[in-house]
Order: C-alpha cells, then structure tokens, then sequence
C-alpha cells in the first residue's frame, strides 16, 4: 500500500494508483471564511475517509492552515474527486476556486 500527497499543483491532472492506496490532498486554507470542502467524489472506486485542518505555526484561531481530505482507493476503475473552496453559507454562487482531479485505480 502507498501513499500519494496531491497538492494544488495537481490540481486538473490524473494519478495512478493501486486498490488500497492511499490518497490525500493537501490545500492552503485562508482565514476569510472560505473552507475547502467536497463537490463530488466517489463511484464506490475511491472512498472518502476523513478532513482534517492544521493552522500555520503562529497564525493564532482563525488563521491561515492546510486543509487535508484523506481517501482511499477501494476497487479497480476511474473516479474524480473535486473540491470547491466556498462560504457555505453563501452557496455555491460563493465559489472562487476548484480543485479536480481524475483517479485510474489498477489491482
């Protein structure tokens, strides 16, 4: 089993993986209220585990960090996760960036 860190730089790419890999994507989050959150991800190929946030050494409550969503990839196929970083409270017309990414799982 592996483990595969995507950051923006991946943003719109493709990554190949095996059943029972890992993956995680690790996104800058900014104190203005806007939060990186799931758009859509999974066909039952790859599985949503879990977010996490961690703050910048020094930012305090409230400021700067990295948001982290950890999947898994549970059977063979294709599947896309894509992010959105919005105000939830404001809809979806509060969207101001996006991250996708295509996921090819083998055995």
């Amino acid at each position: 089993m592996s483990q595969f860190t995507l950051h923006q730089d991946n943003n719109e790419g493709t990554v190949d993986v095996k059943v029972g890999d890992k993956i995680t994507i690790d996104l800058q989050e900014s104190p203005t209220g806007y939060r990186w959150d799931i758009d859509e991800a999974g066909k039952a190929i790859v599985r949503f585990e879990g977010t996490s946030f961690a703050g910048s050494e020094g930012s305090g409550v409230g400021g700067a960090g990295r948001r982290t969503f950890t999947f898994s990839a549970v059977k063979k196929g294709s599947d896309t996760i894509s992010l959105k970083h919005w105000r939830s409270w404001e809809g979806e017309s509060s969207v101001n960036k996006r991250f996708t990414v295509k996921i090819k799982v083998r055995t």
